[in-house]
């Protein structure tokens, strides 16, 4: 699809096409510049997702707490926009939140929503394709923004994700032996994909430049990452309509 849409290649299925990188990239940022930041616009209009959305996130959050040590550190917040995921959930579990999104004005209307709370610490104005971290995380959280992203910015994203992850201080898991032999390990960082999810192949959506992927897409590039995926979650009570939403949590091989 890329070698299509990006490079020149002519298919006679294909209309309107993107042209270059920069125009992918453009449209969706025009795209963003024109939506109202309300909790209803960066929903796309489906403002009743917000709750089971985040009641969904926290669940997952715990599980992940309590079965893969993940700690409530430091998280960053990609792809922030207004700040709803932060607000609603973030804050409430991590004791120091960053956030990034390419528009100004998201970074400007966040700046002022958390003016008094020093939980929240970076802003940070960058579009994903070029965002290098400056901070170890114990949590990247990435929800409805990876499909903005070329599947070669996708994954050189994660590989500066997979880098910049804590491994935090270690612990001692005793295995019960004759002689309690005791091996140490580390609880590593955790990343976070939450994306709308086709179900084969890609659906492309040329009114902001967006590329919903199937789950095998969707592992693919985790395993070109040499990322594991550790846990899954399928977003429940959203309209059967709309596309199945899943959670990924991720961790590095090494």
């Amino acid at each position: 699809m890329w070698e299509v849409e990006l490079n020149g290649k002519q298919h006679p299925n294909v209309v309107n096409k993107i042209g270059s990188i920069a125009q992918w990239y453009l449209k969706a940022a025009q795209y963003w510049e024109n939506t109202e930041a309300t909790t209803n616009g960066v929903l796309g209009g489906f403002g009743i997702l917000h709750e089971p959305d985040i009641h969904d996130s926290n669940e997952f959050l715990d599980f992940l707490n309590k079965n893969f040590g993940l700690q409530y550190g430091r998280v960053i917040d990609c792809g922030a926009g207004t700040g709803r995921i932060t607000k609603e959930l973030l804050l409430k579990h991590f004791q120091t939140v960053d956030v990034v999104d390419q528009n100004p004005k998201y970074i400007e209307h966040m700046a002022q929503e958390f003016n008094s709370n020093p939980q929240v610490q970076l802003y940070i104005t960058s579009g994903l394709q070029s965002l290098n971290f400056t901070e170890l995380y114990d949590c990247i959280w990435i929800q409805w923004v990876s499909n903005y992203l070329t599947d070669d910015d996708f994954i050189n994203f994660l590989t500066r994700c997979k880098n910049a992850l804590k491994k935090n201080v270690n612990l001692k898991t005793c295995l019960f032996t004759l002689l309690y032999f005791c091996k140490q390990f580390y609880i590593k960082g955790i990343i976070i994909v939450k994306e709308n999810i086709a179900n084969s192949g890609f659906v492309v959506d040329k009114e902001d430049n967006s590329v919903t992927r199937s789950e095998q897409l969707f592992l693919e590039l985790f395993n070109q990452v040499q990322l594991v995926l550790v846990a899954d979650q399928l977003q429940s009570n959203f309209p059967k309509e709309l596309f199945k939403v899943k959670s990924y949590a991720l961790m590095s091989q090494y």
